[in-house]
């Protein structure tokens, strides 16, 4: 799903897929499984945040595009539990 991205749709979709793609090399070479999050400057005032978890048995990621000066880490898990609500109410 997407919201209000401010850049190309299909470019955040294939960099989340890299950007899991990551996350799993980052936690076998550093010997730490639970990696699941990754940050991205991408200019002076932006950056990417890619948050990997689980959802019904099986990975997920979330991505989002905020500003540097924020420290997005209580948002982005309230992010995920509010999206895990929204799907179980579907099911």
């Amino acid at each position: 799903a997407e919201f209000n991205a401010p850049l190309d749709v299909d470019a955040l979709a294939a960099f989340a897929s890299v950007a899991g793609e990551a996350l799993d090399q980052a936690g076998k070479l550093l010997g730490k499984r639970e990696a699941n999050n990754l940050t991205l400057d991408i200019n002076y005032v932006e950056k990417i945040v890619v948050r990997r978890f689980t959802l019904a048995q099986q990975a997920a990621f979330l991505l989002l595009v905020c500003p540097q000066s924020i420290d997005e880490r209580s948002e982005v898990e309230l992010s995920i539990d509010l999206i895990a609500e929204v799907l179980a109410e579907e099911n």
